[in-house]
């Protein structure tokens, strides 16, 4: 059972490592996107 615990959470690490790659790449193409969703939630906090 541990050889097939390690041989499995090591392919997750690397599939989590690459979502973080991913992710960080999206970030910056996306900011202003991000920027415009956290006004408008900053805008409905305003308003409730």
């Amino acid at each position: 059972m541990i050889p097939a615990k390690s041989s499995f959470s090591l392919p997750q690490k690397q599939l989590f490592g690459m979502q973080k790659v991913t992710f960080r790449c999206t970030k910056s193409n996306y900011l202003p996107y991000y920027n415009k969703l956290f006004n408008l939630l900053a805008i409905f906090f305003l308003i409730g």
